[in-house]
């Protein structure tokens, strides 16, 4: 990284998801440099049990991505926001005997497909076709032609905690 680069960051979050249920959330992680979203990263979201040596919750994770899985007005494609549902009794095969909170914590891996979506916001942005499209590579702007590679990187961070109610048994 040179000076005047931005750091590259992550930003974890979660949105729990009441109609469906104590053990299913929305997990978001935000990748950037700067203010620009950082596209085809590898991303997870993992959650951890506060008692790191608990064995009945060994960590799980769970792979997110920019794709607009959640089909909502928070996530668009290729905005830099990698985002899944969760299911913990689903997805971690956990027995629940009790209350119990979890810490989530997203990791992001840039590699040699990783690029920054550097038009956003410079003079030669890309103009969206109506003021509700995103300034970025969703599906009705064309990718840019020159795009800024992030070269490996790895980050984290914490999306804060969950509490899960009692499951009698894993799904």
């Amino acid at each position: 990284r040179t000076m005047t680069q931005l750091p590259l960051k992550i930003e974890c979050f979660l949105e729990k998801h009441e109609e469906e249920g104590d053990s299913i959330f929305k997990a978001f992680a935000k990748v950037s440099q700067g203010a620009e979203p950082v596209l085809y990263a590898h991303v997870e979201a993992r959650l951890e049990s506060p008692q790191a040596d608990n064995p009945d919750f060994p960590p799980c994770s769970r792979l997110l991505r920019d794709d607009n899985t959640l089909s909502d007005t928070v996530t668009s494609i290729h905005d830099g926001i990698y985002a899944d549902f969760f299911d913990v009794a689903k997805d971690c095969g956990w027995a629940i005997p009790e209350n119990t909170r979890f810490n989530l914590i997203c990791e992001v891996v840039g590699d040699g497909d990783s690029y920054m979506c550097d038009q956003v916001h410079t003079r030669s942005r890309l103009m969206p076709s109506s003021s509700e499209t995103p300034f970025c590579c969703g599906s009705t702007i064309p990718e840019p032609k020159e795009k800024s590679m992030t070269g490996p990187f790895e980050r984290r961070d914490s999306g804060g905690s969950i509490k899960v109610i009692a499951t009698k048994e894993p799904f």
